[in-house]
């Protein structure tokens, strides 16, 4: 039998290096507040974990952000997202919450939804403010949309026989593909939704958006082959990539983004979204009018991503100066 601590360094090696970062702090706070405020040991996690509660979880969040002086929700989101990766791991090793597993499958506005209880948690907590819906999200951010996005697609198909069985699944499956597709192009969610099935060669692992053709990241291109095969099988009365259970297009009209969103990462809009993808643009060097015609942005985000990258080099420079100002030879005389 693995010693607790065990599991915790054994869970961190499954991930990869950038999410192990993200995730040590979350985890160990976990680790610490069981073993050092509940007195949990090697003989006893066990038994303990295969019946703790969302309302235990909650107090061991309240604690990190205490200890941790967190005040963005969407770092408490992400410690919801890290316990949640931790339990599914600690079933693969028979180490089984029945309940809690399945309380992470639930819709956030069931009562005994894992995401919406805690949801419900990190919006009291006084601690906490609330961001900017369209304040550009942080790398931080990002990691928790990609990674939960990863985690929730991957696991459909890999059980994609039954995903045409069940509505709510399926909805999961089609919107965080959209989210993901949002995050890589930085189109405006009307651009995503005009997306043909031809638009997607899974062939050469291209994209074509807005007159652009685009070569997908690996990861997302063998999702969006298995989504298309699976939407052979609904028959949809559209063209368009994206459809809902109904086989309709998804449109602004009917869209379920925001829903998710909110259930990943608390305050985050797709408008921050689509800055953050732009910003990352103008960052490598991606021309403007280029950027403009890929992702359908207006001047308006445009200009306002370009001042937070100008700000951002700005800060960059000045300490840089000031760092080698330091060193100079009077510079304590002075």
């Amino acid at each position: 039998m693995k010693t607790f601590k065990g599991t915790i360094e054994d869970f961190l090696l499954i991930l990869s290096e950038d999410s192990r970062g993200e995730y040590s702090p979350k985890i160990y706070s976990f680790y610490d507040y069981l073993t050092k405020e509940m007195h949990i040991n090697d003989d006893t996690y066990c038994n303990y974990l295969q019946s703790m509660k969302i309302p235990d979880i909650i107090k061991s969040m309240n604690k990190y952000i205490e200890k941790s002086s967190i005040n963005k929700k969407s770092v408490a989101s992400y410690y919801k997202t890290v316990i949640k990766k931790y339990f599914k791991y600690l079933n693969t090793i028979s180490i089984s919450n029945s309940k809690l597993i399945e309380s992470f499958g639930v819709e956030r506005d069931d009562a005994n939804s894992y995401d919406g209880i805690i949801n419900d948690a990190i919006n009291n907590n006084p601690l906490l403010i609330d961001k900017d819906s369209n304040e550009p999200i942080d790398k931080e951010e990002a990691e928790i949309l990609i990674d939960e996005c990863n985690d929730v697609i991957d696991e459909i198909l890999i059980n994609n026989t039954n995903t045409l069985k069940n509505r709510n699944t399926y909805q999961r499956l089609v919107n965080f593909l959209f989210i993901k597709v949002l995050m890589f192009t930085g189109a405006k969610p009307n651009v995503i939704y005009k997306l043909d099935i031809g638009n997607v060669n899974t062939e050469s692992n291209k994209l074509l958006i807005n007159g652009f053709n685009i070569h997908l990241p690996d990861k997302l291109a063998k999702q969006l082959k298995g989504y298309i095969n699976l939407r052979k099988c609904m028959k949809p009365s559209t063209d368009n990539l994206f459809v809902n259970y109904n086989g309709e297009s998804i449109s602004r009209q009917n869209t379920r983004v925001p829903y998710f969103l909110s259930i990943i990462c608390l305050g985050v809009s797709t408008t921050a979204i689509t800055k953050y993808t732009v910003i990352e643009m103008i960052n490598v060097g991606l021309n403007p009018s280029i950027i403009k015609k890929l992702t359908g942005v207006g001047s308006d985000i445009y200009d306002f991503c370009q001042d937070r990258v100008n700000n951002n080099r700005l800060n960059d420079v000045n300490s840089y100066i000031n760092s080698r100002l330091l060193k100079t030879q009077h510079y304590n005389e002075l």
